[in-house]
């Protein structure tokens, strides 16, 4: 009888623990479906205004929205969890577009590039001329970063001295 005992005991203990886990996992299952309809909703009260051409079929635009958010997050992660990256952001995505043209006029000075240059040069020119100036490696590894976040504003083709006139705005 004792022997029956216990192993009654085990099988109970047993199926409430089983019991428990299941539990566990359902809350969590409907936690997770929550959040998934609540970011439904965000997503699909942004689509509202948007205005979207679906090129492709319906499951093409939504596997390209999913990619597009996947490939923001990447981004942000490895932004935030690089620190040249992160040195580089600092610099010359501030949220202020005069800055880089204060750190743009400090290179001009430091190297000792005539206004001349300046007036005959583009962004990116100037940047490949102080570049090919500097001897020190970290300076020139900020200025190929420059030279990199002013291809991508469409500040690389401006000529430099109306980049560094007070009404240039730089595109973010």
């Amino acid at each position: 009888m004792k022997l029956l005992h216990e192993a009654g005991r085990e099988h109970e203990e047993f199926k409430l623990r089983l019991a428990k886990e299941r539990d566990v996992d359902l809350a969590a299952i409907h936690v997770q479906k929550d959040i998934a309809q609540a970011n439904s909703s965000i997503v699909a009260e942004a689509l509202k205004s948007a205005h979207i051409d679906i090129v492709g079929g319906e499951n093409d635009f939504f596997e390209k929205v999913v990619r597009a958010v996947g490939t923001g997050k990447s981004v942000d992660r490895m932004v935030d969890n690089s620190r040249t990256l992160t040195d580089i952001k600092s610099t010359f995505f501030n949220g202020d577009a005069d800055y880089f043209k204060t750190q743009l006029r400090q290179w001009i000075a430091d190297f000792g590039i005539s206004s001349e240059d300046v007036k005959n040069l583009t962004v990116a020119a100037l940047l490949g001329k102080l570049m090919a100036s500097s001897k020190d490696s970290s300076v020139k590894g900020l200025l190929k970063s420059a030279l990199a976040m002013a291809k991508e504003s469409g500040l690389a083709n401006v000529p430099a001295a109306e980049a560094l006139e007070s009404r240039t705005v730089v595109k973010s």
